[in-house]
């Protein structure tokens, strides 16, 4: 299907997911959840193993904007790079990035109690 605003806004909710590819763009997507959801997407493989990167949910990620995203992942892969690296690095730090309170603790431990009277003060209001 080529897709269009008024083609993807046919696009229906199933009891399964399931994707929809673009004519004329090997690879590109769009995967409608069982609630409505509708996300672009990329099929593609690297190194013998098939892969796939999300680029964004429909509408906020508008038609042009997939197309944009697609020919940079596209280049990419023509190039030799994985495309999707970069997203899975990104995802690796935020999933070990430090919590709000292990910053609270660390905050309490190197700053207040050493340099402010009101140390108490200040862990109960964090807390």
């Amino acid at each position: 299907m080529k897709f269009t605003d008024r083609g993807i806004a046919a696009l229906k909710a199933k009891e399964k997911r399931y994707e929809e590819w673009e004519d004329g763009r090997t690879g590109l997507g769009i995967r409608v959840s069982p609630k409505g959801r509708k996300s672009f997407v990329f099929l593609y493989r690297f190194d013998g193993t098939v892969r796939r990167i999300t680029f964004g949910t429909y509408p906020a990620l508008g038609i042009a904007d997939a197309h944009v995203a697609y020919a940079a992942a596209k280049k990419k892969l023509d190039q030799g790079a994985n495309p999707g690296a970069g997203l899975l690095q990104k995802r690796r730090e935020e999933q070990f990035a430090p919590t709000v309170q292990e910053l609270c603790d660390e905050y309490l431990e190197k700053y207040a109690r050493p340099n402010k009277r009101s140390a108490d003060y200040d862990q109960r209001a964090l807390e």
